[in-house]
């Protein structure tokens, strides 16, 4: 058994996709980067700049977005080949990026939680948000000072708890 050193200077969060052979990461520098794996990879200077300054990211289980937060903007980008930037969100944007089982991107927007689809703008699902998770399958839970939501499509969520 021997190990072959893909990526040094790896940061904090790491994403294989399905297939196992891509793999996304962020470094010490923020830098959202993408690798494809073939046997004998070694360097990781093969890996491909995606964004820099990133301080969350997510991949749709398709590849077909990576959904990232930089300099307060919410961004995605084609996640097979790292091109076609585009804005999502651009003012009071939070740091927790989650993925519901539709490859639908939740995030927050000055307290209040959007859904964004296909890498396009997003729309607003649940308003004054206390708190936001996924379950490992996939379902988003929402909660506000009142209520409970789950999520699996970007529409609106259904309230599964109220305290009226």
């Amino acid at each position: 058994d021997k190990s072959n050193k893909l990526v040094s200077n790896v940061g904090d969060k790491i994403v294989l996709d399905e297939s196992g052979k891509y793999l996304y990461y962020t470094n010490k520098d923020d830098n959202l980067k993408m690798l494809k794996i073939s046997h004998g990879d070694r360097a990781s200077d093969k890996a491909k700049l995606i964004a820099e300054d990133v301080e969350n990211f997510v991949v749709t289980s398709d590849r077909s977005h990576v959904y990232f937060v930089s300099e307060d903007a919410l961004y995605s980008v084609n996640g097979k080949n790292g091109k076609g930037k585009k804005t999502i969100a651009n003012e009071d944007v939070g740091y927790t990026l989650v993925l519901n089982q539709k490859d639908i991107c939740f995030y927050y927007v000055d307290g209040d939680v959007y859904a964004s689809s296909n890498g396009n703008k997003g729309k607003m699902v649940v308003a004054e948000v206390e708190n936001m998770n996924v379950t490992p399958n996939g379902v988003v839970y929402i909660e506000t000072e009142d209520a409970m939501y789950a999520s699996k499509t970007a529409k609106k969520p259904a309230k599964i708890y109220s305290e009226d």
